[in-house]
C-alpha cells in the first residue's frame, strides 16, 4: 500500500485547530513546526479578543450574511507568527458571496422597472447592512456554479445580467442607494453589460477547461451521502446508533470520502432531531412527486458551502495573507445548515490552493456521543493510517457515479413500494 505524508501532516492540523485555547494552538503548531512549515490557519474563537472580528448578521425577514466560521474573531498561525515574539502583521481579504436567492434580487432591482414594494423593501435592506466597499465588491461566482446545473439560453441570459447588476455596484457612489435601478439602466448598464460578456466568456472557458466535471464529481458525492441516508433510513428498522454506523461504513468502504459536514447533516436526518429546514425538507421524501430532485436540490446546497471552504486560499490574491469570506443568502435550508456545522479553523497550504476546513466539533469526541464507544472502537480503524491510504488509493470518480446512479434507483424502488 503507498504511503502517504498527508495523514501525519492532518494529525498536526488536527492537534492545532482543536486546541482548546488559542495559547495551546500556538504551542502545538510549535510543536509540529517541522510538519506545518507550510501552513497557516485561521483559528477562530467565541470571544472578539482575536486581531481579526467578522460580522453574522440577520437582515431583511430572511437575509442572512456570515462567514463560515464559529465565534466573533479569528487569529493567524503559522510559522513567521509562532516563532516570532514580535508583532507580525497580516493582510486580511474575502469575497461576499451571492446565492441565487440574493443574486437573482440584484438582477431584478437593476433590471426590472417597476420593482414591488417587497423587492424595494430587500434594497433597503441590503443598502442599510451593507456599506458601498462591501456591495462594491460581491461576488457572482457561486451563484454562476449553481446556475451552470440548467446551461439553457434562458439561463445563460440571466447570468449575464446579474453579472451586470452586480458589477454597476462598484461602478455607483450610492450603490443600491435612492434612484441607484434608474442610474444602473441611464448611465451604467452599457459598460457593466460589456464587462459582463467578458466575465461570463471567460467563466464559460473555464467550465470547458474542467471546472463543469469538478463541480459534477463533488457535488455527486453529497448527493450519494443524502440518498444512502434516506436508503438506510427506510430499509430497517435498526436503532439510529445502528444506522448511522451503516453510514460511516458506507462513507468509509464504498465512497471512500470523509465528508463531515454532510456526515453531520446526515446524522440530524437519521436521529430526526430536526436541527435544519433540509432534513425536515428530507423526512417526506418518499411520498414526493420527484424525490430525487428534492435530493439533488439538497446536496447542491452542501456542495455550494463546500465551494465556500475551497475558495478559502488566498494564493492568488497578491498581497492577501488569508481570506474571510462571506456568503449571503435568503435560503433558510443553507442558513440553518451553516449554524449547524460551523467550522472551528481552516486550515491553508502556502505552497499550493489547498484548504481544509475543520469543523466546530471534533469528529470522534461527536461520533462517541452520538453512537456510543462501543460502536465507535469498532469505526476507530478507519481512521488510522492504513485506512487512510487505503481510501486514496481506491477513490475514484467513476466510482461516486455509479453509487450515485445505483442509489438513485434505489430510492425510487423504496418509493414505489411505500405507494403500493
Amino acid at each position: 500500500m503507498k504511503k502517504y505524508p498527508e495523514f501525519q501532516i492532518q494529525q498536526a492540523l488536527h492537534s492545532v485547530c482543536y486546541a482548546s485555547s488559542v495559547e495551546e494552538a500556538r504551542r502545538k503548531f510549535k510543536d509540529n513546526i517541522s510538519l506545518l512549515a507550510d501552513w497557516r490557519i485561521i483559528y477562530a474563537t467565541d470571544e472578539a479578543s482575536g486581531p481579526f472580528g467578522f460580522p453574522r448578521q440577520k437582515f431583511s425577514d430572511r437575509g442572512f450574511v456570515s462567514t463560515l466560521l464559529r465565534g466573533e474573531s479569528v487569529w493567524i498561525l503559522d510559522k513567521e507568527s509562532v516563532m516570532s515574539e514580535a508583532r507580525v502583521n497580516y493582510v486580511g481579504g474575502g469575497s461576499v458571496f451571492l446565492d441565487s436567492n440574493a443574486a437573482s434580487f440584484i438582477r431584478k432591482i437593476a433590471y426590472v422597472e417597476s420593482i414591488s414594494p417587497e423587492m424595494d423593501s430587500v434594497r433597503e435592506d441590503f443598502y442599510r447592512i451593507f456599506s458601498a466597499e462591501d456591495l462594491g465588491r460581491l461576488n457572482s461566482y457561486l451563484y454562476l456554479c449553481e446556475a451552470q446545473k440548467t446551461w439553457d439560453d434562458k439561463t445563460r441570459r440571466r447570468c449575464k445580467e446579474t453579472i451586470a447588476a452586480v458589477y454597476a455596484l462598484s461602478l455607483d457612489e450610492d450603490p443600491l442607494g435612492q434612484g441607484w435601478p434608474e442610474r444602473f439602466r441611464a448611465i451604467h448598464k452599457p459598460d457593466a453589460e460589456t464587462f459582463a460578456e467578458a466575465w461570463f466568456e471567460k467563466f464559460t472557458d473555464t467550465l470547458r477547461a474542467g471546472l463543469s466535471e469538478v463541480i459534477e464529481q463533488h457535488a455527486a458525492a453529497a448527493e450519494c451521502m443524502i440518498l444512502r441516508t434516506k436508503i438506510i433510513q427506510h430499509s430497517s428498522p435498526a436503532s439510529p446508533e445502528a444506522k448511522m454506523e451503516e453510514l460511516l461504513k458506507f462513507m468509509n468502504d464504498e465512497l471512500r470520502i470523509f465528508m463531515l459536514r454532510e456526515l453531520i447533516v446526515c446524522a440530524d436526518i437519521l436521529f430526526h432531531t430536526n436541527k435544519t429546514n433540509l432534513s425536515k425538507k428530507l423526512n417526506s421524501i418518499l411520498s414526493q412527486k420527484d424525490p430525487l430532485h428534492t435530493v439533488n436540490n439538497c446536496a447542491w446546497d452542501l456542495f455550494f458551502l463546500r465551494m465556500i471552504d475551497s475558495l478559502s486560499n488566498p494564493k492568488y490574491l497578491p498581497g492577501i495573507n488569508f481570506c474571510l469570506d462571506r456568503l449571503i443568502t435568503f435560503d433558510e435550508d443553507i442558513i440553518d445548515v451553516m449554524c449547524l456545522t460551523e467550522l472551528r479553523a481552516m486550515a491553508i497550504h502556502l505552497g499550493s490552493n489547498r484548504a481544509f476546513p475543520f469543523y466546530n466539533n471534533d469528529l470522534v469526541e461527536w461520533l462517541v456521543d452520538l453512537i456510543g464507544h462501543k460502536r465507535m472502537a469498532r469505526f476507530s480503524e478507519s481512521l488510522q493510517e492504513d485506512a487512510f491510504n487505503l481510501r486514496a488509493d481506491l477513490r475514484s470518480p467513476e466510482k461516486v457515479r455509479m453509487i450515485l446512479e445505483q442509489d438513485r434507483q434505489r430510492l425510487l424502488q423504496l418509493a414505489t413500494e411505500l405507494k403500493v
